[in-house]
C-alpha cells in the first residue's frame, strides 16, 4: 500500500513538471494569434482636402479717371462678396477659388441721386499663413450698370477687368476684418480707370475631407 502511494505521488509530481511549461506558453500562443503579420499593418494613405466658404462685406472708396468717369460706378460703394476655395495647390497651402461680388452705390452730386450696381465674377488666390491672418489676390470682370438717370435715357453699362489684393486678420476662428486695394480698367466706346480701397469684415468656414490613396504596408519584415 505504501509503495502504491509513493508511485502515485511520483506520477503526480511528474505530471505537474511536464504540464508547467505548457501552461506558461499559453499566453504567448494567445498573443501570437493576434500579432502583426510579417508584412506589417495596413495603414490608409492619402491626403487631407480643404474647402473654404467665405463672405466679405466692405465699404469701398476710390477715384475714377478717364472719359467714362461720369458714367462709372461712384467711388463710395458697399461691396458684398462671396467666394469658394476649392483647390489646394500642392503642398504650398495656396488655395485657388472663385468669387462673386455685387457692389452697389448711391451718391449725391450729379444733379440727382446717382445709383449704380455691378456684377463682378472672378478668381482668387489666397493663403492662410496662420490662424490669425492671411492674404489674397484676385482678378475680377466687373459689369457696371447705371440705371436711367435722365427720363428717356437708356441705362448705361460698362465692362472692364480689375485686379485686387489685400490681407485679412482673424480675431476669431472664422471671423475677422480685411482690407484690400484694387485697380479697374474699363474699355469700349468710353475708357476709364478706377483706383480704390475697400475695408470691412470677413467670415469664413473651412471643411476638411480625407481622400484615401489606397492601402500600403506600414512596415516590412525586420
Amino acid at each position: 500500500m505504501h509503495r502504491v502511494q509513493v508511485m502515485c505521488r511520483g506520477l503526480l509530481a511528474a505530471a505537474l513538471v511536464f504540464c508547467r511549461p505548457a501552461v506558461a506558453d499559453d499566453p504567448v500562443e494567445t498573443w501570437e494569434s493576434a500579432a502583426v503579420t510579417e508584412d506589417g499593418l495596413d495603414m490608409p494613405r492619402g491626403e487631407t482636402l480643404v474647402y473654404e466658404f467665405f463672405a466679405n462685406l466692405g465699404v469701398q472708396e476710390g477715384l475714377v479717371l478717364g472719359d467714362a468717369a461720369g458714367s462709372l460706378r461712384s467711388p463710395l460703394a458697399i461691396k458684398p462678396l462671396v467666394g469658394f476655395n476649392f483647390l489646394g495647390l500642392g503642398s504650398s497651402r495656396l488655395m485657388l477659388g472663385a468669387t462673386l461680388s455685387l457692389p452697389f452705390s448711391i451718391e449725391l452730386g450729379y444733379g440727382q441721386d446717382f445709383a449704380q450696381v455691378a456684377v463682378a465674377p472672378g478668381v482668387a488666390l489666397s493663403r492662410r499663413e496662420c490662424a490669425n491672418w492671411g492674404w489674397f489676390a484676385g482678378i475680377e470682370v466687373p459689369i457696371v450698370i447705371t440705371p436711367e438717370r435722365i427720363p428717356g435715357a437708356e441705362p448705361e453699362a460698362l465692362v472692364g477687368i480689375g485686379l485686387r489684393g489685400g490681407a485679412a486678420w482673424y480675431f476669431l476662428t472664422g471671423f475677422g476684418v480685411y482690407g484690400e486695394a484694387g485697380f479697374e480698367l474699363y474699355f469700349g466706346k468710353q475708357t476709364a480707370a478706377a483706383l480704390g480701397v475697400t475695408g470691412g469684415i470677413v467670415v469664413s468656414y473651412e471643411m476638411f475631407r480625407f481622400k484615401p490613396a489606397g492601402s500600403q504596408p506600414a512596415g516590412g519584415a525586420s
